[in-house]
């Protein structure tokens, strides 16, 4: 028998406090475990709309030649990409391209309405007309 203070404690006693200790012990890891911040996100202060993009991702490559694209099967948002074309341009540089069956020729810009020569010169660079094999 042990005497601690004025207390005398059997070896059942002290096996009972052990046990109790290491209880004690546990519930005071599982409180400290279930405070970490990976188990227990904070939640955002006010959820904002999330704004989505409004453009679509660049070309693919199928239409896209060494970086320009082609006139006949472009879209009208891969065609505001081109420094200058806004989208007014691009939907109609898309009218033209629809009413009169694709372009033969870059050249052929000069009669969009709205594009002159000076206009067409510089979007010329960037884009091309593929060929068709008869």
């Amino acid at each position: 028998m042990r005497r601690i203070g004025r207390f005398a404690l059997t070896s059942v006693g002290m096996h009972r406090l052990i046990v109790f200790g290491l209880y004690v012990a546990l519930l005071c890891a599982l409180c400290a475990v279930s405070r970490l911040p990976v188990l227990n996100p904070l939640p955002s202060p006010s959820p904002a709309p999330v704004e989505l993009p409004t453009r679509r991702p660049s070309p693919t490559p199928e239409s896209t030649v060494r970086g320009r694209l082609d006139l006949n099967r472009v879209d009208a948002w891969m065609l505001t990409a081109i420094p200058g074309v806004g989208e007014a341009t691009a939907e109609r540089i898309i009218a033209y391209r629809e009413e009169h069956g694709g372009f033969c020729s870059v050249e052929e810009l000069d009669n969009v309405p709205g594009i002159g020569q000076v206009r067409a010169a510089q979007i010329a660079p960037y884009v091309f007309v593929e060929e068709k094999n008869p």
